[in-house]
């Protein structure tokens, strides 16, 4: 085989070798343990027109996106053609036919160098001298099983570097200069993945990304959130984007604020399965070092983040109304609900504060009835503690706690604490507590009401005859002063 030139990449151990006549014939080499493999061959597209055209080695990069490789091949358009260049990626697999599945549309003609950062494509230009971002993740335009990607931004510059050097004033040992370094030169050379060194100078960089500065260059907030979501360490940057979605002052429809939810609710439920699925292999492999966990890696975005980082301080916030806050919050437990997530109880407690704040009674009851807000001990607490200033809600989490089986204590105590003992009375007989509850914490609710007092103590004197064969309390019920008080106040009635 005759080889005209070969590109490899140390990261992925693969030789990518050029053969035919066009160099557009390439044959990959796969090293690994010590061993060669041959994978398929492939034919990369360059210009038909141009007879004399030949792939340029400088054309062909190796690229690892998303923990595939790709074969990048840079394709000119043929002279004073409108065309402009474009990047053609070829998936590189060990058992399966390589084939194109991706082209980036450079929108420019001329010299490109490429980088990788943070499993993005960034292309550089060096006439214009900017940089274009592309990333295979995000949708584009399928034609014949080839997507076709834009740019995800304008073109861009690379940010400034000021080179410290010292003076060249011998007198001050300490004086230092500031150079400003020549981006885009054509004494730059690019190594994969993300370094860039300039060969006059003799400085090495590492090319990177600022996301909490690139929030500003999307015009569309959810494809924002999508770009975001696929980048490391980018969880800072999710949370901003989602306090300016739901500040006043950016004015974004509530439709797109439900989109945002949707997306970082779609890599929360995604995570949670992976997650489950990863548990459960565990669990019936004694070797868990070969299961795959690369989901732990992922950026997600959950309900404590967004309570604590974003919900609670919106909520705070007395410039906001009230029926905005509202809005929002449903919108993300209507999300979390379409995913099946179980939502945590403080974001109901939240919706029901921000409700009843605003004065929103109905609408919260409503809420209640539809189980948009579900029952929870926590809610219902939360309730409780609100009705003494909140007359309009009195009775909420009575309701709450009856619907829920395991808060028969619960509903006592609220009927004791209105001094509605007859009605507890009832409530415990329903439930079948009648020889369980104390009697103490009855007979001291229904003190106030003389008649309500012999009714509740006769209830428990027929118990104790039931239980016990004696009318008279246990000294363990501790209800010596209201056998007293029962005494004094109706069988010394009785001599008299």
């Amino acid at each position: 085989m005759t080889v005209n030139w070969a590109v490899f990449s140390p990261e992925a151990g693969l030789l990518l070798a050029s053969t035919s006549d066009k160099a557009n014939m390439l044959v990959p080499f796969y090293f690994n343990n010590g061993q060669v493999t041959k994978l398929h061959k492939f034919e990369a597209d360059i210009c038909k027109t141009a007879p004399s055209l030949k792939l340029q080695e400088r054309d062909v990069i190796l690229l690892k996106l998303y923990d595939k490789l790709y074969a990048g091949i840079l394709k000119h358009p043929q002279p004073n053609s409108t065309e402009k260049c474009l990047l053609s990626l070829y998936l590189l697999l060990k058992d399966a036919v390589v084939r194109k599945v991706y082209v980036l549309r450079l929108g420019m003609v001329g010299r490109f160098a490429f980088s990788v950062v943070d499993n993005l494509v960034v292309a550089h230009h060096q006439m214009s001298k900017t940089s274009m971002f592309f990333d295979i993740k995000l949708p584009g335009v399928s034609k014949q099983n080839v997507v076709y990607l834009d740019p995800l931004l304008n073109p861009l510059p690379i940010k400034p570097f000021l080179l410290k050097s010292p003076a060249s004033d011998l007198t001050s040992k300490t004086a230092m200069t500031n150079t400003v370094c020549d981006l885009y030169c054509a004494t730059w050379i690019v190594f994969q993945p993300n370094v860039i060194i300039d060969a006059v100078l003799g400085c090495m960089w590492y090319l990177k990304l600022v996301l909490n500065e690139m929030g500003d260059m999307f015009q569309d907030q959810t494809v924002l959130v999508d770009f975001l979501l696929l980048r490391k360490a980018s969880k800072s940057a999710v949370l901003d984007v989602c306090k300016q979605a739901i500040s006043p002052l950016h004015k974004i429809p509530i439709t797109q604020i439900a989109s945002i939810f949707s997306k970082i609710n779609q890599r929360y439920k995604d995570y949670i399965d992976a997650e489950l699925a990863y548990i459960e292999k565990c669990e019936t492999q004694t070797e868990t070092s070969s299961i795959p966990s690369r989901h732990r890696d992922w950026v997600v975005v959950d309900q404590n983040d967004l309570y604590a980082q974003v919900f609670f301080p919106f909520s705070e916030s007395e410039e906001i109304k009230s029926s905005f806050k509202v809005s929002v919050l449903i919108e993300y437990i209507k999300s979390l609900h379409s995913f099946k997530v179980d939502i945590q109880s403080f974001v109901y407690e939240l919706l029901v504060t921000c409700l009843v704040k605003g004065g929103s009674y109905f609408e919260l009851q409503q809420l209640m009835l539809h189980r948009v807000i579900e029952d929870s001990k926590e809610v219902a607490a939360l309730l409780r503690s609100l009705e003494d200033d909140h007359p309009k809600i009195d009775g909420l989490a009575l309701d709450m706690y009856k619907r829920m089986a395991t808060c028969d204590h619960q509903v006592i105590d609220i009927l004791l604490s209105k001094k509605q003992v007859i009605a507890a009375i009832r409530f415990v007989r329903s439930v079948g507590m009648s020889d369980l509850v104390p009697a103490r914490d009855f007979l001291k609710a229904s003190m106030h009401d003389d008649m309500m007092f012999y009714n509740v103590y006769k209830f428990f004197e027929a118990r104790n005859i039931r239980l016990n064969g004696k009318p008279e309390f246990t000294a363990a019920e501790v209800c010596d002063e209201y056998m007293l008080h029962y005494v004094t106040r109706f069988v010394s009635d009785v001599i008299q």
